[in-house]
């Protein structure tokens, strides 16, 4: 049985134990792995008189101040470099404003997206100082979400455009190859799969009829998807002799795809990948959006393909707002 003014506890959906109180007229609550530590952790905030904010308005500034309250104490404790504890923080700054029962994967990929002026190694550093101080607000029960479970952080390589075949680029391909290799390289240029998605295409993956293929052997479930096909590529399929549905189209190994490929680029700093970074380029060029572009190419997030194709971007706005001047 627990003394006047302990506070009540409750066991979490995570299986931690969540410990609250009314001081000054408000219920506060801390969160423990035990009864024990809940309670104890309690008692020291309400002595601290610094509450939190009610279940539903706890914001990500909420999130933040616990987060470096916490690292205050692993620094403290020898467990973490000041330094460290100092770069979160500046990270952090970057972090969106908003209600914590508001955020969401969806609204995490915008978030990145309005970070597009600021550096890779920035967009990356906060996409993991945001994850971390979500982490620890989950431990001390301020929320049981995690919307960035399933999302991947940016690259933060140095930003530059990735090689990608050109037209032109196309063009001499297609005319150096013969078949079967002629429509590898047709189906990848023109859907802008990877190698190994491509050469994992079985004919149940492809309906000629309505003009689409579906992508079943991606590693994360934005890398499966359905990808339209223009009328070169239903052409060139439509030639080949179908076999059973779970027959592969381009039954072969990836090196024996590698070793084609070099016979028939037309230029030595070509690779496969830049069949599929032209697919990109041009959907840019042509002004398609940067989410239909994520989903289409099957990355993990928006930010991965604005990390990737950022100075692509800049070009084509750069040639937009150059088109105003008569």
């Amino acid at each position: 049985m627990r003394s006047a003014g302990e506070g009540s506890v409750r066991l979490l959906p995570n299986g931690r134990y969540e410990a609250s109180m009314m001081v000054a007229g408000r219920r506060i609550s801390r969160s423990g792995a035990t009864r024990k530590e809940a309670l104890q952790r309690l008692k020291e905030s309400a002595a601290d008189g610094v509450p939190l904010p009610k279940s539903g308005s706890r914001t990500v500034a909420d999130a933040i101040r616990v987060h470096l309250e916490h690292l205050d104490s692993r620094v403290a404790q020898g467990n973490l470099k000041k330094s460290t504890r100092d770069y979160y923080e500046r990270m952090l700054k970057h972090a969106p404003s908003a209600k914590l029962d508001a955020l969401s994967p969806s609204f995490i990929e915008k978030w990145q997206l309005e970070l597009a002026d600021k550096s890779g190694s920035t967009r990356r550093g906060a996409f993991i100082a945001l994850k971390a101080a979500l982490k620890t607000a989950r431990r001390d029960g301020l929320t049981t979400a995690d919307p960035m479970a399933d999302l991947e952080a940016p690259s933060g390589a140095r930003e530059r455009e990735p090689q990608h075949a050109t037209r032109e680029d196309l063009d001499a391909l297609l005319a150096n190859a013969p078949e079967p290799w002629r429509t590898l390289w047709l189906v990848i240029a023109y859907t802008g799969l990877r190698r190994a998605e491509a050469l994992a295409l079985c004919w149940k993956d492809v309906d000629l009829d309505q003009k689409v293929l579906r992508v079943r052997a991606g590693k994360t479930a934005r890398a499966k998807r359905t990808v339209p096909l223009v009328t070169p590529v239903v052409q060139a399929l439509s030639t080949r002799t179908r076999g059973d549905d779970d027959e592969r189209i381009f039954p072969f190994e990836g090196r024996n795809a590698l070793r084609a490929f070099y016979r028939h680029r037309p230029r030595k700093d070509l690779t496969i990948h830049g069949l599929r970074h032209g697919f990109v380029t041009r959907l840019l060029e042509n002004g398609v959006t940067m989410q239909v572009v994520s989903t289409l190419a099957g990355h993990s997030s928006v930010s991965i393909t604005m990390d990737a194709y950022s100075h692509s971007v800049s070009a084509f706005e750069r040639a937009a707002v150059d088109g105003l001047v008569p």
